[in-house]
């Protein structure tokens, strides 16, 4: 029974049909294409181990309590896990629906600290060219107010402005 479970979910039916665990056979072409192969082997899982069970196999104590329930309660389980499968399944799309725009934002982040570093460098450049001017500025009026023929010119405009 063990070797029918994992071939079937390896997905490769048996050669030789075991009679004593019939519904097995019948029911694993039926819920290969309804199911998924989790809850089919859940499913026969439940089965076998309640087989060995009946038979005395395994003794009743050394079961997980959850391992004794009856087979009707496989229904309800079948739908939690569905609806916990559907759970995560929405919980991966969001996270991924979050990676995407953590990296679009990562992206925009880096374009603007590079746009924010070219500026930064363009206010460096403009405040060194505004010193080299207003340095050659001053060296321009030094001269002309050293310059011999200038200064004679400057000294009578200030002094002639300030005696009228």
């Amino acid at each position: 029974m063990v070797v029918d479970l994992c071939e079937y979910v390896l997905g490769t039916p048996p050669c030789d049909p075991d009679e004593s665990f019939p519904s097995f056979r019948s029911s694993s072409d039926r819920h290969r294409q309804s199911r998924p192969p989790c809850l089919t082997i859940i499913r026969h899982m439940f089965h076998l181990l309640q087989m060995k069970r009946q038979t005395g196999v395994i003794e009743t104590e050394q079961l997980h309590p959850f391992l004794m329930t009856d087979l009707a309660m496989l229904p309800h389980v079948e739908r939690r896990i569905e609806a916990a499968q559907r759970t995560v399944d929405e919980v991966e799309a969001r996270l991924t629906s979050l990676l995407t725009e953590q990296r679009q934002i990562e992206a925009n982040l880096e374009r603007c600290r590079q746009e924010e570093k070219e500026y930064q460098e363009r206010i460096q450049d403009d405040q060194h060219g505004l010193e080299k001017m207003q340095s050659k500025q001053s060296q321009l009026l030094k001269k002309v107010m050293d310059h011999k023929y200038c200064r004679p010119i400057v000294w009578h405009c200030f002094l002639g402005s300030a005696e009228r």
